[in-house]
């Protein structure tokens, strides 16, 4: 009896049960964009992470795709990091958080617990006195566009044309 396809059926789901990550710490993948003024950041994580990130604080424990899009700066650098990535103190423009599992979330309009898969997608998380358009087509980060205003007025729109 063959005996091999069992095994590491076994270690795959251990390895995943035991993976974890804290914040911009551990068992995750990230993948940093810069497209014009915005910064995209692709985390993925397995197993159980505790996320300290302010705008989505909270926890989830299974396999995990969060998409957050930021003004782009200096402190994020475009490419794949492993186990760790760079953090940034700027609140997410926007989030597209996808997790398999269960999740636990902190922050509203999103706090609560759910069991099983949650797909969710939250836009402008900004102070009353700032504005944003985003021109966002999911994964191809070539059609972003952002423009973010901090002078109290709200942002002229003015679309790519694709």
């Amino acid at each position: 009896m063959n005996r091999a396809p069992k095994v590491a059926l076994l270690l795959t789901f251990s390895g995943a049960l035991s993976a974890c990550a804290i914040g911009n710490v551990g068992t995750l993948a990230a993948k940093v964009e810069i497209n014009g003024d915005a910064c995209i950041l692709d985390l993925y994580s397995a197993g159980l992470h505790l996320r300290t990130r302010p705008d989505d604080f909270g926890a989830h424990f299974g396999y995990s795709h969060r998409t957050y899009v930021f003004p782009a700066d200096d402190t994020l650098r475009p490419g794949w990091y492993f186990l760790w990535f760079p953090a940034t103190h700027h609140t997410a423009l926007a989030q597209e958080l996808m997790t398999i599992g269960l999740e636990i979330s902190a922050v509203t309009p999103l706090a609560g617990v759910s069991l099983g898969y949650s797909h969710n997608t939250l836009s402008a998380r900004l102070p009353s006195d700032e504005s944003v358009y985003i021109e966002y087509a999911g994964n191809d980060v070539h059609v972003v566009s952002l423009q973010y205003c901090t002078e109290g007025k709200p942002c002229e729109i003015t679309p790519t044309s694709r």
